[in-house]
């Protein structure tokens, strides 16, 4: 694609191939169809000059059947220069301490590329970096907090000169921020005190000191269970209490970085039915759990069913805003998991980052809709990502503050956790897909959950099963039976995790995630083919559900989907898991359906957008102008059972 008219890119493509006929091709950009060729090459004009642009192209059968669109080619619509050394579209993200800077190289004339890149601020000649010809991303220090600097680009030749400056500067105000680093609890509250009231009681205390980030609220708690939450105050009235009976009361105090003190000295007190009412602050309704069945703040029944959405960040670019209406009117989701690549953070303006910026606009409109929008982190933070769990060495997360890893990915999700506690919509899914090491794993999760839950304890959280979040680890030698319990984090874990974090100590829901991959259709050890039959999967699946079921565990599918490399194996377990193996009754009528149906287990698809390559809707198909059931994506793809699972069909 080159640009040699300001506004105007001429396009250009090799021929795919049809069945029969003559071959046309939609040029799509920005995701807007703006023309159909005959031939390998377009014209399209009118583009504005001061954004940048993704163009794609994809081809035509016959009758009007369309593939997948071409990977897109990204640039602005701004003429190439002649030594095809200019670099264009510069991107700068402020962050604690510095400012993150990304790139586009120059556009066709790959083999007249800089020698280096220099970045420098306009208040000095003196280089901040200087990069090799390759590079397209830095991250620049020694620029002064709270003060605004303006910083150029500009390619260098193999002598060192400069030959051009980016099409663009930045202006960006680096700044500082006291949560970093914070580990250390505030003091233990001190003199607790409960004075009775009817089926209530009003506790107040000393207030804690805190030497790092500050004191932000206090937690109290009756009989060792969570019963209310204060900031700016000392005192609080917990209701709901049996009259008549002993109430051993006690109050932590937790900092603005989510760490939470012990609890104080134990003070009994004794409500009564005679004694003054008394009313407790008010709050909204959140989710809760009977059993393994998850309730949503209305009192009814939730299943979430749904699909995995670009979040900010996130490898795919498609906006997710202005969809919310075809979740839930066309496909009936009920809840999106929002795929969110973790990201610095400021504060007070919110989150920033480089592609579907607007998270507080996405959480506002979906979960007025009542969609549940689980955040799902989606970055190891300078870890190993998918598979592994995140590091806990100092200084792993890659950023100017020393941190590792695991305390980065805590601090990002503490402030993610205080900035929507108050919506009962938004859930908190902590690490995507993480190791085998169970052990490892459970200690993370604990220290993890130690501080979201002290800012966030009536919010639902949702943890990812060991093993890619499949739950079976590659050393097992079950054959083609069922998991054995020693081999799964949810089965032989997750009890424990709940009692300590979930309703068993006041808390919100814990809901466990398992991504249902290849792995479970494998015959791990066994004898005969290396894979499962339909009847043996469908099997092993319900078996899981059960005993999930059995534990008072709410369980959901994060993903499911079917990836082209394990193509096979993938079919199967949409197809045992939407489709096939299971049964429900309907209007007295037995139809077959999917085990998860079957079970009521709730489905997110991976991934609705379509250049995920397993999208919900047909190729030729956004999956927001999917208005019904024959544009969605059949078996052995998870589309269409999808539709069926929310439409109730």
């Amino acid at each position: 694609m080159k640009c040699t008219v300001p506004g105007t890119f001429a396009v250009s493509w090799s021929p795919g191939s049809i069945p029969s006929g003559s071959m046309r091709c939609n040029v799509y950009l920005d995701d807007v169809l703006v023309a159909t060729s005959w031939g390998v090459s377009a014209t399209i004009a009118g583009v504005d000059t001061t954004e940048v642009h993704t163009v794609e192209v994809a081809t035509l059968t016959a009758d009007n059947v369309e593939s997948e669109r071409s990977s897109g080619v990204i640039r602005t619509a701004v003429p190439d220069d002649d030594s095809g050394s200019v670099p264009a579209a510069l991107f700068g993200l402020r962050s604690f301490g510095g400012v993150q800077l990304r790139w586009l190289h120059a556009g066709p004339n790959r083999d007249r590329k800089p020698a280096q890149y220099i970045v420098r601020s306009t208040a000095s000649a003196n280089p901040l970096e200087v990069l090799q010809g390759d590079d397209t991303s830095c991250f620049v220090t020694g620029l002064p907090v709270g003060i605004e600097s303006e910083l150029i680009l500009e390619s260098l030749d193999t002598a060192g000169a400069v030959i051009a400056e980016a099409r663009n500067r930045i202006r960006v105000t680096p700044y500082s921020r006291a949560l970093l680093n914070d580990y250390s609890a505030p003091t233990v509250p001190t003199g607790v005190s409960a004075v009775s009231g009817r089926s209530a009681l009003r506790v107040s205390w000393t207030a804690s000191a805190d030497s790092g980030s500050g004191v932000l609220g206090y937690k109290v708690y009756a009989n060792q269970l969570f019963r209310g939450q204060v900031e700016g105050a000392t005192t609080l009235v917990i209701a709901g209490l049996q009259n008549a009976v002993t109430h051993r009361v006690t109050v932590s105090s937790y900092d603005r970085a989510g760490n939470e003190s012990a609890q104080s000295a134990q003070t009994n007190a004794i409500p009564y039915y005679s004694s003054p009412v008394m009313q407790p602050p008010a709050q909204p309704n959140y989710f809760k759990t009977q059993k393994n069945k998850i309730i949503d703040p209305a009192g009814l029944a939730y299943i979430p069913i749904g699909a995995n959405l670009n979040g900010p960040s996130f490898l795919w670019n498609d906006d997710t805003r202005g969809r919310s209406a075809a979740a839930a009117d066309l496909w009936k989701w009920t809840c999106v998991r929002l795929s969110t690549g973790n990201r610095d953070y400021e504060s007070p303006q919110g989150y920033t980052y480089f592609n579907n910026n607007q998270l507080d606009a996405i959480v506002s409109e979906y979960t007025a809709k009542k969609i549940v929008v689980m955040i799902a982190q989606h970055s190891a933070v300078g870890g190993g990502g998918a598979g592994s769990n995140l590091p806990t060495a100092a200084g792993s997360s890659g950023d100017p503050s020393g941190r590792s890893s695991e305390q980065a990915s805590i601090d990002w999700w503490v402030e993610v956790a205080k900035r929507y506690r108050d919506n009962p919509y938004v859930w908190f899914n902590l690490i995507n897909e993480p190791g085998p090491n169970q052990a490892e794993l459970d200690a993370q999760y604990r220290r993890m959950l130690a501080r979201v839950r002290a800012v966030a304890p009536r919010s639902t959280i949702v943890l990812d099963a060991a093993s890619f979040a499949n739950d079976i680890p590659t050393s097992t030698t079950i054959g083609t039976g069922a998991l054995r319990e020693v081999d799964s984090y949810v089965l032989s874990r997750g009890s424990s995790i709940a009692a300590d974090f979930g309703p068993g100590k006041g808390y919100g829901p814990i809901v466990f995630s398992v991504h249902l991959y290849a792995r479970w259709a494998v015959n791990w050890g066994g004898t005969g083919s290396t894979r499962l039959t339909d009847e043996e999967l469908g099997t092993r699946l319900r078996d899981y559900c059960q005993r999930v079921a059995a534990k008072s565990l709410p369980l959901l599918i994060g993903e499911i989907g079917v990836e082209a490399y394990a193509f096979d194996a993938d079919s199967l377990c949409v197809k045992a898991g939407l489709y096939e193996q299971g049964s429900v009754v309907r209007n007295g009528v037995t139809t077959t359906t999917g085990v998860l149906v079957e079970q009521g287990v709730g489905v997110l698809a991976w991934h609705a957008a379509r250049t995920s390559g397993m999208s919900v809707a047909k190729p030729s198909v956004n999956w927001w102008a999917t208005d019904t059931r024959d544009k969605t994506n059949p078996p052995p793809h998870a589309g269409t059972g999808l539709w069926d699972y929310g439409n109730g069909e």
